[in-house]
């Protein structure tokens, strides 16, 4: 419970950053990941960006940003209840159903702030 208390705290932190920025919460959405690409990795872990094609419950896909601010999060059954692990990029996989909460930027793009694998 703490753990699900400390993540909304982090979304409410970045989404004031954000909106600070010039940027705004735009969607959350559950999708299917169609394809990661890597493209910049450094030697510690969570230092990598890149970019994933999701494909949006109505079919749509959308191309979203991955980079160091993103949390990405994998639920992991714990006897009745869920709990969640970090993840990096590197350990997303094709055909992984995903829960996404995403920013609106300025040039059209969006950065995933947080990314739950379900």
């Amino acid at each position: 419970m703490r753990l699900l208390k400390g993540v909304m705290g982090i979304l409410a932190g970045l989404t004031l950053l954000a909106l600070a920025s010039g940027e705004a919460l735009a969607d959350t959405f559950v999708g299917t990941i169609k394809s990661i690409k890597v493209e910049e990795c450094g030697i510690a872990p969570g230092s990598c960006r890149g970019s994933a094609v999701l494909t949006k419950g109505d079919g749509v896909e959308a191309t979203v940003q991955i980079d160091f601010a993103s949390r990405l999060y994998k639920k992991i059954k714990d006897g009745d209840r869920y709990t969640l692990g970090a993840l990096v990029i590197t350990q997303l996989r094709e055909g992984e159903k995903v829960k996404v909460d995403v920013l609106a930027r300025k040039d059209g793009a969006w950065n995933v702030v947080n990314l739950v694998v379900q």
